[in-house]
């Protein structure tokens, strides 16, 4: 079947109920696919797929600290300390929580 977007919107209402996620691949470069977050309603979902491939690619629709997040992510798995992204996921918040300690309603910090 060709890629088009007629048979992309098909594909997607066929399997409406079973939130395929949808990835990219970019055999030019490091030749691993990338996830595209879920968006919405299917129109929606179409929609955001069939932008620019560069921006999805890149993953520009992020925040800089977003990709940030999933780079520390990405580099705890490929180094071999985690078992899981869902591991390395939870270590990345630990140590954001460490760096940015939540403040007291009073406006100061240190423990009491």
């Amino acid at each position: 079947m060709p890629f088009t977007k007629e048979n992309l919107r098909q594909l997607v209402k066929d399997r409406e109920g079973d939130n395929i996620p949808f990835a990219i691949l970019d055999l030019t470069k490091d030749g691993r696919p990338k996830s595209i977050p879920m968006q919405g309603g299917i129109e929606s979902r179409v929609k955001f797929f069939l932008q620019d491939f560069d921006y999805l690619y890149n993953e520009n629709y992020l925040s800089k600290d977003e990709k940030l997040l999933r780079k520390r992510i990405s580099d705890l798995i490929n180094s071999g300390k985690v078992s899981s992204a869902e591991e390395a996921a939870e270590i990345v918040e630990l140590e954001t929580e460490l760096k940015n300690p939540p403040t007291r309603r009073d406006g100061k910090n240190g423990v009491a």
